[in-house]
């Protein structure tokens, strides 16, 4: 017996419309700094970083919460695998895109990729008490701080989430310690519904123009999140090169041409991959474009450089 296909909440698609929105911000900033509209450290940031933080977990709480409500009375098993094998294709689109874009630094493990496993590996809470559903996002939460390793810096491991230092890719979801927000997310909604909130989540869904679109957003969030980057380079790249010709695309030509370099002395990639990326943020915290790209440079120049070869070799190791 097939279970009947519960309601949709409208507070959730806006909720996941506020989130995505916030989303499209977030990248068009990065997307400013990559492309040096903006001279700003994204990681150094604490509004920044604090802001990327509240996106996801916004996204997997939502996650958590929708899953249940999905299922709650009874497994849907066509819809759930349709809703996995999309998540699982677009995930590798993005994989593939940022391969092209920047090799180096290409998203494996991503929030679409995360998404899809936790889908899967959430289900068995689906039905266990929420006691249980909490102790285990706690223990997902806690564990990486005390099973750390060097090992799992490598790309097939680093999904996990153990490593000491973090990978350079673009975006990386592990599942230590993200999949707790799923979880959290799920037992949420249980102790909602079981203190009476089914009606109140129902009655929510004003009918003005900015919560439609909001609606509008939430239930095309996918597709924003797969689309929105195009659009915004295809703004921002042609702007730049009227701008500031001659700098359009220069981290992804050093990251390369760093990996390359690095690969040819026969080093292993996990390594390179550490060193180009310490070496790209500290180039452009210390502003050494000029030494990049010019035939001339000072001594002081040179000592920076040398400076930023042995910290990044050190961090790499």
């Amino acid at each position: 017996m097939v279970a009947d296909r519960p309601p949709r909440y409208a507070v959730l698609d806006m909720a996941r419309g506020i989130a995505i929105i916030g989303v499209v911000i977030y990248h068009f900033i990065w997307d400013l700094r990559y492309l040096d509209f903006i001279g700003i450290n994204m990681r150094e940031t604490p509004l920044l970083v604090a802001f990327q933080a509240v996106l996801l977990a916004s996204f997997l709480l939502l996650a958590g919460a929708s899953l249940f409500l999905a299922h709650r009375n009874g497994m849907r098993w066509g819809a759930f695998w349709r809703r996995v094998g999309v998540l699982t294709a677009t995930a590798l689109l993005v994989s593939a895109g940022t391969m092209i874009l920047l090799p180096a630094a290409f998203v494996y493990f991503g929030v679409l990729h995360a998404l899809a496993l936790f889908a899967v590996l959430a289900l068995p809470f689906l039905r266990l008490p929420v006691w249980m559903t909490l102790v285990t996002a706690a223990t997902v939460i806690i564990l990486p701080a005390y099973a750390q390793s060097d090992m799992f810096y490598a790309t097939w491991l680093s999904w996990i989430g153990f490593w000491t230092v973090a990978p350079a890719t673009l975006d990386l979801v592990p599942v230590f310690p993200c999949f707790a927000w799923v979880l959290i997310g799920i037992a949420l909604t249980k102790l909602a519904l079981r203190f009476g909130a089914d009606d109140g989540l129902g009655s929510v869904d004003p009918s003005n123009k900015l919560a439609a679109a909001l609606k509008w957003a939430g239930r095309k969030s996918l597709w924003i999140y797969l689309l929105h980057q195009l659009v915004l380079l295809g703004i921002l790249f042609p702007l730049q090169t009227l701008v500031q010709p001659g700098t359009a695309g220069r981290v992804a030509d050093f990251t390369n041409s760093c990996m390359s370099n690095c690969t040819d002395l026969g080093n292993p990639e996990a390594y390179c991959t550490a060193y180009c990326q310490c070496s790209l943020e500290q180039v452009e915290a210390d502003d050494l474009w000029d030494v990049i790209n010019s035939t001339e440079t000072t001594q002081a120049q040179l000592d920076a450089a040398g400076r930023i070869s042995r910290l990044c070799s050190a961090m790499a190791e």
